[in-house]
């Protein structure tokens, strides 16, 4: 039987990044869920916000996000996803 469990999918941000290549992708993945729950199926994606350092990072516009983890966790993760904004 193939494993069930959420895929782990590190998103990672730094600091001044533009807050939509962060949320954008995070919808998807909840959108992805919601759609699974509304069949009855566990969700297949555990999104986790991570960044150089565990904690607050601001965003170009101002809003602040909160990362769980930090760069290295992505290692660990089954995919990244990098906000790449250029300024």
């Amino acid at each position: 039987m193939p494993d069930q469990s959420p895929r782990k999918i590190a998103l990672f941000a730094y600091p001044n990044v533009m807050c939509l290549d962060v949320a954008g992708p995070l919808q998807v993945f909840a959108n992805a869920n919601a759609a699974l729950a509304e069949e009855g199926l566990p969700p297949a994606y555990a999104p986790e916000v991570i960044a150089p350092e565990a904690g607050f990072v601001a965003t170009s516009c101002g809003l602040t996000l909160v990362a769980g983890g930090r760069g290295a966790e992505a290692l660990s993760a089954d995919a990244e996803v990098v906000a790449a904004t250029l300024h």
